[in-house]
């Protein structure tokens, strides 16, 4: 008779560790397996330091740019630069999230944009982002935007930093 069981992890425990997400490194493994029958048969195996490479999926992220390319008075027509490598195993894809403030840090909108880079691909297109302004009546032309990226199987977003606009 043969028995099959598996081990999950939580993908949103290991994306808290944001070193993860943005350098490689080796993960050492600890893996003991243990079986006994009738309380008479019986063994365990214990395997100590394996390692396994790990590819960062935004390896070296830098946001390069962010420029303004238009505005029609309620949203906002904006291009993301951003230079990184996916050193993932699996594409990198999902919703790029940006909070845009003016230069007084007054929020002015919320936008979304697409990121997808294929695995062992390279961020090199810009993306565009259309902003929804909340209150137009802020908008100076100036000033910067928090930028986050949602994994499609994670809660939490994660945070790429600050850049400036105009």
């Amino acid at each position: 008779r043969s028995e099959v069981h598996s081990l999950s992890l939580s993908f949103d425990d290991l994306l808290s560790k944001t070193d993860l997400l943005f350098n490689d490194t080796e993960i050492n493994l600890l893996v003991s397996v243990g079986f006994k029958y009738a309380y008479a048969l019986g063994f365990q195996i214990s395997m100590a330091n394996l390692s396994m490479p790990w590819g960062a999926p935004f390896y070296g992220l830098t946001l390069k740019e962010l420029n303004l390319r238009g505005s029609n008075g309620t949203h906002l027509f904006l291009e993301l630069n951003m230079d990184f490598e996916n050193h993932f195993f699996l594409d990198v894809g999902g919703p790029l999230y940006l909070k845009v403030y003016n230069e007084d840090g007054e929020q002015i909108g919320k936008g979304i944009g697409l990121l997808y880079v294929p695995s062992g691909g390279r961020s090199e297109e810009p993306i565009p982002i259309i902003v929804a302004l909340t209150r137009p009546e802020l908008f100076t032309g100036r000033g910067y935007a928090d930028v986050s990226f949602q994994f499609p199987i994670s809660e939490n977003p994660i945070e790429f930093g600050r850049i400036e606009y105009g």
